[in-house]
């Protein structure tokens, strides 16, 4: 017992001086912006894969199947005019607007509902999204494009399947750009309606906006519309590859298919990166 009480008398840390000795404090090193990048860029998702995780993966990737197969099934949808009477401009842009709105209403609250390979790489940018399920994501929005076209072509008769009966033009819902419009002019004003919409993401996205996020669906679906409406008459203003990628597989249309791919990618690069370097949001602050 006395050998005991002298070893646990010893200090636990030699000092040569007579004042106590201070803990030592390990300040933990602030995450810079590029680290932080970084480490949003990597993701959690795929770190020590279990079950549970794989199950959350695939719901998020079906919900952006199902989410853009709802966008292009109802907003191509409203092209149809074989069946009834003409669509005119207005009524086409709003139904897309209000297909983007559907989509949204569905499928928000399982993966995002993006419906755009675009609007998921502003994510990623934003740090709201990682790389590899921006890849999981531009898959599956491409595999719904493709299937909610499919099913509007199968349940439409082929010869109803067009805009105009009276002047019946090929390809249905495939988009193309103004032939009166330079080359340049087409690819800027892709860019820019892209650009729009993107800008409009980071906004809705931003943790700043989260007391304004009633009826965000029917606001963002509105922005689609008022981009569309003026935008349509001069590239086509598709603004989401996966809306193009869709009609051009079922139809085998591919002119200036790599407009409509690397305009709105651009132009979500471009917008996303300016908006998270000059409007970046504010850290959150720790629970006390």
């Amino acid at each position: 017992m006395a050998a005991f009480s002298r070893v646990v008398s010893l200090p636990a840390v030699p000092s040569t001086s007579s004042r106590p000795v201070e803990p030592t404090v390990t300040m933990a090193k602030e995450e810079s912006g590029f680290e932080r990048f970084k480490r949003e860029l990597i993701g959690t998702e795929f770190k020590d894969m279990d079950t549970e995780k794989w199950l959350v993966v695939i719901r998020r990737a079906l919900g952006e199947l199902f989410a853009t197969a709802t966008l292009i099934f109802i907003g191509c949808m409203g092209l149809v005019g074989g069946l009834s009477k003409t669509p005119d401009h207005f009524s086409v842009a709003f139904n897309f607007g209000i297909a983007v709105m559907a989509g949204l209403i569905t499928f928000s609250h399982v993966s995002g509902a993006h419906m755009n390979p675009g609007l998921s790489l502003t994510a990623m940018i934003l740090g709201k999204l990682s790389l590899p399920m921006w890849f999981i994501y531009t898959i599956f929005q491409c595999l719904g494009a493709v299937l909610g076209f499919s099913i509007l072509y199968g349940i439409t008769p082929s010869n109803a399947f067009v805009t105009n009966p009276d002047k019946p033009m090929p390809n249905l819902c495939c988009n193309a750009p103004n032939p009166m419009l330079s080359g340049s002019q087409q690819f800027w004003s892709e860019f820019i309606f892209s650009a729009l919409l993107s800008l409009l993401a980071c906004a809705v996205w931003d943790r700043r906006n989260l007391d304004k996020h009633d009826s965000v669906s029917l606001r963002f679906g509105l922005g689609v519309f008022a981009i569309a409406y003026g935008g349509v008459q001069y590239s086509g203003c598709s603004m989401n590859p996966a809306r193009t990628f869709g009609p051009a597989v079922v139809w085998n249309y591919w002119d200036n298919h790599w407009l409509y791919w690397v305009a709105p990618m651009l132009a979500n690069l471009v917008v996303a990166s300016f908006y998270r370097i000059v409007f970046p949001e504010p850290k959150p602050q720790p629970v006390e």
